[in-house]
């Protein structure tokens, strides 16, 4: 019989086993039946694997390199290393009508910038957002008291708001401040002063008053130099 089927069905072979046989009857089936299960396994495959690299870190332009197969097949010879830059505080800019008591924080501190900086960093306590671990870095390394705050709120895409002391902090998105009746004029140009630097522009209100802005920006370590000439070193490089 399998002779006979030989002469007419090509992957019928009469010197392979039963279940090789079998195999190749079931993926004739599939191609025959639904061809579209072989259709969409390549791209399904290549979708989820680019969702991977971005996920691993890889940047953009590899990972839209990535929908091409053959590409794609090389990646999983690619040694990453990722580089972090952790962010950190570089301005501190109140408001100009802020007071040396505006923070409404009880202690007495020595200028309105730390007065500022302390204020915001006592509410970001309570956030696991990069930019509030920068702020309440920069906060200690100068020496500030911070307060437990009280009522925090985490407000996805936008920032931070809670009570320290009993009065209402928000920390955040200009559009934050906006939506809690905060009028952030005052802060407009040296917002725009911040990003003009790329900086990220942290909004800081209290009491339902601006009390000034906080730019954060990703800083490079003084060992980044001889690491990036340590890779080169590896034969690791970049490509885009």
């Amino acid at each position: 019989m399998l002779v006979w089927a030989s002469g007419f069905l090509p992957w019928v072979n009469p010197n392979l086993t039963v279940v090789s046989l079998a195999f190749f009857a079931g993926v004739a089936v599939l191609v025959i039946a639904c061809p579209c299960a072989l259709g969409l396994a390549t791209p399904t495959a290549l979708m989820v694997g680019s969702a991977w690299e971005r996920s691993a870190g890889f940047s953009s332009a590899p990972a839209r390199r990535s929908r091409h197969s053959r590409t794609f097949a090389r990646s999983c010879s690619i040694r990453p290393a990722r580089l972090p830059r952790p962010p950190a505080v570089t301005d501190v800019i109140p408001a100009r009508d802020m007071t040396e008591t505006g923070s409404e924080v009880s202690d007495r501190v020595p200028s309105r910038e730390d007065q500022l900086l302390r204020l915001a960093a006592s509410l970001e306590q309570g956030s696991e957002h990069p930019v509030a671990g920068a702020v309440v870095a920069a906060a200690q390394a100068r020496g500030l008291k911070l307060i437990l705050p009280t009522d925090v709120q985490a407000v996805p895409g936008q920032g931070i708001k809670g009570k320290v002391e009993g009065v209402e902090v928000l920390a955040g998105k200009e559009l934050l401040l906006k939506e809690c009746g905060v009028d952030c004029g005052v802060l407009d140009k040296a917002a725009a002063e911040l990003r003009k630097r790329a900086r990220t522009v942290l909004y800081v209100a209290s009491g339902g008053r601006p009390l000034g802005v906080i730019g954060v920006a990703d800083t490079v370590k003084p060992d980044s130099a001889q690491a990036i000439a340590d890779l080169k070193a590896l034969g690791i490089t970049r490509s885009c």
